[in-house]
């Protein structure tokens, strides 16, 4: 639930996407409002409309806390002052009238957590989870109810949907871990491998040095031998 007066409106315009719209037919709405009729005024079929009311408060007593599903809904006050309740849905345990889908309506006979004014010009934002009642007050209220469809992506936001998230996410992310042991492993073979080719022709560059130093020594042993041979032929008489 949001409280606040409507100068400050654009403050939630990042709440959704079509809150701007609604906002923005209320500020036009001040200027006009005793010209405008009583009841619905749609503005985009489907997702934005506009319900003007001028009613007597009906006191507390007889107030009902109220829920929706497919609508959020934006009261701004234009004349006088309504005395709301509000109840988290979660904590709410009487209902008194189920959910009728055409209608978009559910009642709770529980008794409101807070009650709370809301003056000429203010407003409040009642989401999915808000279960409210307004014209708790005894006065005269002139008022514009906004109602902005909920949107998809928040409908779908249940836990399972964010269940499925996560293990996608988590699927996801075993899918990167495994291409990355992979690719490590596959690099490390290759260095392994590169090593191992290194190391044989090191090897093979080594054993074809000392095969070509035995060869030059047998050369020069076989030299040292002729050349003493040449120098006993000469000494002998």
């Amino acid at each position: 639930m949001i409280f606040d007066i409507l100068s400050n409106a654009e403050r939630y315009y990042s709440l959704h996407p079509d809150f701007s719209v609604a906002f923005q037919y209320l500020r036009e709405a001040q200027s006009k409002l005793d010209t405008l009729n009583a009841g619905r005024h749609e503005i985009i079929p489907g997702k934005v409309y506009a319900i003007v009311s001028w009613a007597l408060g009906k006191g507390q007593e007889s107030a009902k806390l109220e829920t929706h599903q497919k609508f959020i809904d934006i009261q701004w006050i234009a004349k006088g002052t309504d005395i709301m309740g509000w109840k988290n849905l979660g904590t709410c345990l009487e209902c008194s009238e189920a959910y009728q889908a055409e209608r978009d309506i559910a009642f709770y006979a529980d008794i409101p957590e807070l009650w709370f004014s809301v003056p000429t010009n203010h407003f409040a934002i009642f989401f999915p989870e808000d279960a409210h009642a307004p014209l708790a007050g005894l006065g005269d209220v002139a008022k514009i109810v906004m109602k902005v469809a909920v949107q998809e992506a928040s409908k779908s936001a249940s836990p399972e949907s964010n269940t499925k998230d996560n293990e996608d996410e988590e699927n996801k992310d075993n899918e990167e871990t495994t291409d990355n042991k992979e690719d490590e492993e596959n690099k490390d073979n290759e260095e392994t491998t590169d090593n191992a080719e290194s190391e044989i022709a090191d090897e093979a560059k080594l054993d074809d040095a000392e095969n070509t130093e035995n060869k030059d020594e047998t050369k020069l042993d076989g030299k040292e031998t002729q050349d003493k041979k040449e120098t006993e032929n000469t000494d002998t008489p």
